[in-house]
């Protein structure tokens, strides 16, 4: 068995003893006496005198009340008045496309139609004489469809197959004449129009 706090064999009074006896001497010894503490020493500092502010002292001076200046009217600005320019007066409006035929029964255009016509298919003729004469090529009878704009330049130019009778060198031939007469005249202004399409049939007589 353990026993907590003592010694095993060692009686626990023996123990107790021995703890007094240290206490014992333990108050039995002296210490030096301490010495005496030292006075603090004065020390004497000189007298401060007090400077009188100058610039609190001092009163201000009155200042004279300023004068408001007078409010001046700005000027009003002026406003012209502008008188805007008259719109510019507008071309009339064109039709896009007519035909030939269209035109040439028109009672009031076809007067003036029917001149310029004229002059297209005699510009066509004068082409057609001068290039079929040279080609030795079978006759024949080509009909051709183009268009003219207003400035008499040609914009398309097919054959119409279903009214041609004639063979592939001269419906080629049919067609360079008419490239070739062109640019034709400009559209007179009376007309009104941007395009006009044209039918025509050209017969090749081999001579």
């Amino acid at each position: 068995m353990v026993l907590h706090g003592a010694s095993v064999g060692v009686p626990a009074y023996l123990d107790a003893q021995r703890e007094r006896d240290r206490v014992l001497e333990i108050a039995y010894i002296r210490y030096a006496a301490e010495p005496a503490a030292a006075q603090p020493r004065q020390i004497r500092y000189p007298a401060v005198r007090t400077v009188p502010d100058r610039a609190a002292q001092a009163k201000p001076t009155p200042r004279a009340p300023r004068t408001p200046e007078p409010v001046r009217d700005s000027p009003k600005p002026r406003i012209e008045r502008v008188t805007p320019s008259p719109a510019p007066a507008r071309a009339p409006r064109r039709e896009a496309l007519r035909t030939s035929a269209e035109l040439l029964a028109d009672p009031v255009r076809g007067r003036v139609f029917v001149a310029y016509f004229s002059d297209l298919k005699e510009r066509i003729q004068q082409v057609v004489r001068r290039k079929y004469e040279s080609s030795g090529a079978a006759g024949g009878r080509v009909a051709l469809y183009f268009i003219v704009n207003a400035s008499g330049e040609l914009e398309a130019v097919t054959v119409v197959s279903a009214e041609t009778v004639a063979p592939a060198e001269l419906r080629e031939l049919a067609k360079r004449c008419v490239r070739e007469a062109a640019p034709f005249g400009t559209f007179p202004e009376s007309l009104k129009l941007e395009r006009v399409s044209f039918n025509l049939a050209i017969s090749f007589e081999a001579t």
